[in-house]
Order: C-alpha cells, then sequence, then structure tokens
C-alpha cells in the first residue's frame, strides 16, 4: 500500500481535511473499498466541537465502506485521531482502565468524550442568547438569519420556532428602514420578512453603488477648487493676483502676508 501527500495532506473541522491515495482494497463482501482514504486533523478541543468531530469521524468510514463488524479499526482510528492531550484525557477519564482494553468499544470511548466535552445546555440562558444576537456591520441578512437558527437549536422553541426566529430577525435588524418596514406588515411570516429584507438589502447596496461614481466626482470637484484657492486670503484666484499681495503687515513691515491668518 502506498500513500502520497502533498499540501493539502492534513486537515479537519473547521480547518479542511486531507486526502491520502491508498490501493483499492476488497471488504469481506468482495465489494471493492474507495481508493481514497480520508484522514482527519488530530482533535482540538480549541478548535473543534467533538460531537461535530465525531459526525466527520463516523463519516469517513462510510467513505472507506467499513463495516458494522470493523470495530477494532473504527477504535484505532479514532485513537490515532485524538491527538497526544486527549488521548492522555481519556486515559483519565477511563482509569484505572485502559481505553486500548478490549472490553472498551467505540462507542464508549465516543460517549466518554461526549459526556467530558459536551455541556448541558440551559433553555433559558440559550433563549437569551438568541434574544440578543442583532445583525452585524457588514452581515448579510442571510448570514444573519442563518446565526439566529444556530442559536435556535437548544432553545426548545419546538413548533414556536418559526415565530421566535421571526421575531428575533425583525428586532435584530441593523438596517431601520428595514425593520420598519417590516413592523408595518400585518401577519407577517418568517419566510415574507426574508424574502423583504433580502429585496430591500440588495436593493439598497445597488443604490449606493450607482451613487459612489457621483460622490466620488464630487468630492474630486471639491479637492480641485480647494487646491485653486489663494494661500493669502483662502478666496478662488491666484496668490498673484491676489489685492492683498502688496499690502504691508503692521506688525512686521513686510508684504505678502497670509491675510487669512490675521495678520493685517
Amino acid at each position: 500500500m502506498q500513500n502520497s501527500s502533498g499540501p493539502g495532506a492534513s486537515g479537519g473541522i473547521g480547518r479542511g481535511r486531507g486526502v491520502s491515495s491508498t490501493s483499492p482494497a476488497t471488504n469481506p463482501a468482495g465489494r471493492p473499498r474507495y481508493g481514497m482514504r480520508i484522514t482527519l486533523e488530530p482533535f482540538d478541543p480549541e478548535y473543534h466541537k467533538w460531537n461535530i468531530y465525531q459526525k466527520s469521524l463516523e463519516q469517513t468510514f462510510v467513505v472507506q465502506d467499513f463495516e458494522d463488524t470493523d470495530e477494532e479499526k473504527k477504535k484505532a482510528i479514532l485513537l490515532t485521531s485524538l491527538g497526544s492531550q486527549v488521548c492522555d484525557l481519556l486515559c483519565d477519564l477511563f482509569s484505572p482502565n485502559d481505553p486500548l482494553e478490549d472490553s472498551i468499544s467505540f462507542d464508549d470511548i465516543c460517549n466518554k468524550l461526549s459526556a467530558h466535552f459536551i455541556t448541558t445546555k440551559i433553555e433559558i440562558a440559550e433563549r437569551f442568547r438568541f434574544y440578543q444576537r442583532k445583525q452585524q456591520p457588514e452581515e448579510s441578512v442571510v448570514n444573519y438569519l442563518a446565526s439566529l437558527r444556530n442559536l435556535s437549536k437548544d432553545c426548545a422553541f419546538a413548533a414556536f420556532l418559526n415565530q421566535a426566529l421571526r421575531d428575533a430577525f425583525v428586532l435584530g435588524l441593523l438596517d431601520q428602514k428595514i425593520q420598519t418596514r417590516l413592523l408595518a406588515e400585518a401577519n407577517l411570516t418568517l419566510d415574507d420578512a426574508v424574502k423583504m429584507a433580502t429585496s430591500m438589502e440588495a436593493a439598497s447596496k445597488q443604490s449606493r453603488q450607482l451613487r459612489q461614481p457621483e460622490e466620488e466626482s464630487n468630492i474630486n470637484l471639491i479637492r480641485g477648487k480647494q487646491s485653486k484657492c489663494c494661500w493669502r486670503c483662502g478666496e478662488a484666484h491666484r496668490p498673484d493676483t491676489c489685492r492683498y499681495k502688496d499690502l504691508e503687515c503692521y506688525s512686521c513691515k513686510k508684504k505678502s502676508q497670509v491675510v487669512a491668518q490675521g495678520k493685517f
């Protein structure tokens, strides 16, 4: 079996997956396995969520066509994907037993890590976070809604979900014009709110793009006028034609002092 690696040969959840090439093999049923093996980056609690990492790991087993009976292989891949620090933690969690013991299964290890890394969510605290979420500058309406949906998963809204999303979505909008327009709508649904907000957002963005050349032109015109102003009096003419150029300063008795600075 021969592996090939390259710039993208390592990666993981949140930071990409690495892929190494392997020669095809066959499973006990005689079906060919995939010729590509996906290797996950070692699990790092600072960057990865364990529940997401576990799902991604299980998907690599699907890609590699592992059977449910390949318990030993799945456990070995899991242990080699954890990294040294998490493996040390795992040994402490199973102490005085050893995670390598045959009596400890793949599911046992996953359950132990889940109990350690996944904290119990408090419904009222999660709802507080949900309703406190506001649209951020430069954040699109679509991305804002996606963030709200992610926050709602631990709020136990159930059948009330769409109504809660609608309320939080409208109340947290950054653009007051869009917000005012939606607040004036009777029987507003979540879908209607998203469609109207997206449409108004696109129209506002297009309007700003159309006005930008004109605004830049006006700024350049003002700068051009300022550059032609007389340095003596500040008026729009050449300094050598200024009517104050031959006046004499009362203090120093010199000519051509700056009138705008009150030297005369």
